[in-house]
């Protein structure tokens, strides 16, 4: 794993990793937030991360 700048998730082989959840300072709420760009989720299987990236892109 590379080195990353300050508010960038790591990068792994030129592949940035994000973290997906977030957390509204005023409310607490939690929620997610994946972008378009989005193509598998760390630690799932790659049928596994792709099927939960369809469900949660449309």
């Amino acid at each position: 794993m590379l080195d990353h700048a300050p508010g960038q998730g790591p990068v792994t082989a030129n592949v940035r990793v994000q973290p997906l959840r977030l957390c509204w300072i005023e409310t607490g709420q939690r929620g997610l937030f994946i972008g378009g760009f989005a193509q598998s989720i760390a630690g799932l299987s790659p049928s596994g991360s792709r099927d939960l990236l369809r469900i949660f892109q449309t």
